[in-house]
């Protein structure tokens, strides 16, 4: 689904919560419930983000195989990478040593947290690429409703280059929709198709779902269920769009072994289809 709607004006419409103190107010909870995510404010203190520039920076010049970079040679591009927390000193702490697990059992009401990967994105200044409409759920081996991403800002993000949201997606009652790459250009091959759909058109889901964004500064989170649908434009800032998605699952989550390819295909073959979404590869880390 390309991704087809001007960057927003105007005030955001969603307030915010603070976050500070490692919980957030039943509000905050409420929210995520009903629009399918939540602007967490202050997560991080200023002080840590210089160690997790320095990581993004070691990241990106040590590629993994995962890592995908999008846009032409020489000019502004938009590189991901995945798992940086188990090589990343950095992206580690910030994964074990905050309440960010602690706020997510909080905010899915969920008696267990289960670590499942991490996403790193550093979208360059000048035009780094726009991130397409897509749900999570496409590119992850869960059903049920708790896989939440946890997406903390290290750069001031302002509305002209902020996520997006369709808020409320995530409780449309369709099936999940096809993988599709983020650089149109690129195909996967023998994806996984079963109880996937393709998806409805930006203009459709524009007439349904209301936009909602959040400005943005370093340390700040968006958090967001899997299955809520969001995008984002090119960059078109003079400076880099910095920030890493945890992925955490809870008790309403269980093993999608379709066959075919997911990207990245995060797997284990030790889990049935419809188990518990919970093992050696995806540790439960509270409960």
């Amino acid at each position: 689904m390309a991704f087809d709607l001007a960057p927003p004006t105007g005030t955001p419409p969603r307030p915010s919560f603070d976050a500070s103190r490692g919980v957030v107010i039943d509000d905050a909870v409420a929210a995520l419930e009903q629009d399918g995510v939540v602007c967490l404010r202050n997560f991080l203190a200023s002080d840590e983000i210089p160690d997790i520039h320095a990581g993004c920076d070691e990241a990106r010049q040590n590629p993994t195989a995962m890592a995908t970079t999008i846009g032409e040679s020489g000019g502004p591009s938009f590189f991901y990478d995945f798992n940086v927390s188990d090589r990343i000193e950095a992206f580690r702490r910030l994964r074990d040593d905050t309440p960010m697990a602690d706020l997510a059992q909080q905010l899915m009401d969920s008696s267990t947290v289960v670590r499942y990967f991490d996403n790193l994105f550093v979208k360059d200044g000048g035009g780094g690429a726009a991130s397409p409409w897509h749900e999570d759920a496409s590119f992850q081996r869960v059903t049920g409703r708790d896989s939440i991403n946890f997406w903390v800002a290290f750069d001031p993000i302002p509305g002209q280059t902020a996520l997006q949201y369709l808020a409320g997606s995530h409780l449309r009652d369709e099936p999940i929709y096809l993988m599709g790459h983020f650089d149109d250009a690129d195909e996967y091959d023998g994806i996984v198709t079963r109880n996937r759909v393709p998806g409805r058109s930006p203009e459709e889901l524009g007439a349904e779902f209301e936009r909602v964004w959040w400005d943005l500064q370093p340390g700040d989170a968006l958090v967001w269920f899997h299955r809520t649908l969001h995008g984002a434009p090119a960059n078109t800032l003079a400076t880099p769009r910095r920030a890493i998605a945890y992925i955490w699952v809870g008790d309403d989550a269980f093993y999608d072994a379709s066959p075919g390819y997911i990207d990245p295909d995060f797997s284990d073959p030790e889990l049935a289809d419809g188990d518990r979404f919970v093992s050696d590869r995806f540790p439960k880390v509270r409960g």
